[in-house]
């Protein structure tokens, strides 16, 4: 998740130096999406892993098999 967000932030670096490993790019080379399209699908994809990395965290420290040590 980490690294979709940092990708928002450094396409531009990372296109400049060719470098094609970025979310960004991947989806406007392989989908045809403009910047702002890739930016904004890239969010998109984001946003709902972290919701539901959220979603999934609060349902371990509510859980009753869980030690609440850990």
């Amino acid at each position: 998740i980490i690294g979709w967000a940092n990708d928002v932030f450094s396409y531009g670096k990372e296109r400049n130096a060719g470098d094609p490993h970025n979310m960004v790019l991947l989806f406007s080379a392989e989908q045809g999406l403009s910047t702002d399209e890739a930016v904004a699908r890239t969010v998109v994809m984001h946003d709902r892993e972290m919701m539901r990395f959220l979603e999934l965290t609060e349902s371990v420290r509510r859980s009753r098999w869980i030690s609440t040590e850990l």
